[in-house]
């Protein structure tokens, strides 16, 4: 493309234009990336609350098998309060973690509420000197502990792989944006520097020729040839020199016929 037949002026607010829409371009991808990248941190931010949650469900389970097994050895009161508090603290946790998975929070809340019966009704029975009934109803205990443990142990793994997938995905996805914001910018700067020494050769090479032109034909070298005019600021100033030169030529021959 032959940008000589454009202004000076039009060349310059093209280049501004190239730049600026280079610029706010680049400035666009990155801000989107950064955008995705901060959504994809708040959702692995997320999974980390909901696995810290699923934690402490765990360990207020293991407080509660502690404060029912120490009910049915001790059948103290004592002991009845502290595995009604690990009980409540644990309903509280699964609470927070029926969004997540509320089949298992379900099944859970159901072997809880077993759990606590049996061990009760137990407890009865080792008051009543009934041992033999009291062992076989804290065994169904224990099978509902182990499903407890299973379940939970399950949801901890699984919300574990899943803060690590997200974290990976995370990472992942900050090394691209970095990759591809290298790859961005320097494109940019290439474009930016070849469409500014392109506008720049247009105007500084003709110049030059036609500041050669002058210096010769001031020094007296009227045969001098003129650059070609274009449309732009400079052509104009070329043909004016031709003008000039042309004029001193005549005036040498008309003063030559003169003499």
């Amino acid at each position: 493309m032959n940008i000589s037949r454009f202004s000076i002026l039009t060349r310059l607010v093209f280049l501004s234009a190239v730049l600026l829409g280079v610029l706010v371009a680049t400035n666009a991808y990155l801000n989107w990336e950064l955008s995705k990248n901060a959504d994809t941190i708040a959702e692995e931010v997320e999974l980390v609350s909901v696995l810290k949650t699923a934690n402490a469900a765990n360990k207020a389970f293991g407080d509660l098998k502690y404060w029912v097994t120490d009910l049915a050895v001790s059948l103290l009161v004592r002991s009845e309060q502290k595995a009604n508090e690990a009980r409540d603290t644990l309903l509280k946790e699964l609470d927070a973690l029926e969004p997540v998975d509320p089949e298992t929070v379900g099944e859970v809340r159901k072997d809880v509420a077993a759990l606590m019966q049996q061990a009760l009704m137990a407890v009865d029975a080792y008051s009543n000197d009934q041992r033999v009934l009291g062992n076989s109803l804290m065994a169904k205990g224990r099978e509902h502990i182990r499903q407890v443990d299973a379940r939970l142990d399950a949801l901890v793994n699984t919300l574990e792989a899943q803060a690590v997938a997200k974290r990976d995905q995370t990472a992942q996805g900050a090394k691209k944006a970095v990759r591809l914001s290298i790859v961005i910018v320097s494109l940019a700067a290439l474009l930016g520097l070849g469409f500014t020494l392109l506008v720049l050769q247009s105007i500084t090479i003709p110049l030059r020729r036609l500041v050669s032109a002058m210096s010769k034909i001031t020094g007296g070298n009227l045969e001098v040839e003129i650059p070609p005019a274009g449309r732009d600021e400079i052509g104009a100033m070329s043909r004016t020199l031709a003008l000039f030169r042309d004029s001193l030529a005549e005036r040498e021959r008309l003063a030559a016929e003169r003499e």
